[in-house]
């Protein structure tokens, strides 16, 4: 009885820190994303121009810079998900 009341507790905690990354990670996308646009459309790299008219380099930033809020948003809910999955938290 107790190890299956030290296993829901474990599980309970995982949860817990689910629920907070998860916030956590919704709270920055608003943030990440005015970045994000502020980046696109500075003087230094224009990713609104006409697309023959830009370097392979510039484009490849422009793809880069685009694909960041999808990257943070998908290590933070991995990152949420492996507190939710793992078996031992803090051992």
């Amino acid at each position: 009885m107790i190890e299956f009341l030290k296993k829901a507790q474990f599980f309970l905690v995982g949860v817990m820190f689910f629920v907070m990354i998860f916030i956590a990670v919704v709270i920055m996308i608003q943030p990440l994303k005015q970045s994000i646009d502020e980046s696109r459309n500075s003087d230094n790299l224009n990713c609104t121009e006409n697309p023959s008219t830009l370097t392979t380099s510039v484009r490849a930033t422009c793809i880069v810079t685009d694909m960041s809020l999808f990257y943070f948003i998908g290590v933070g809910l991995a990152v949420a998900g492996a507190f939710l999955a793992g078996k031992r938290l803090g051992k």
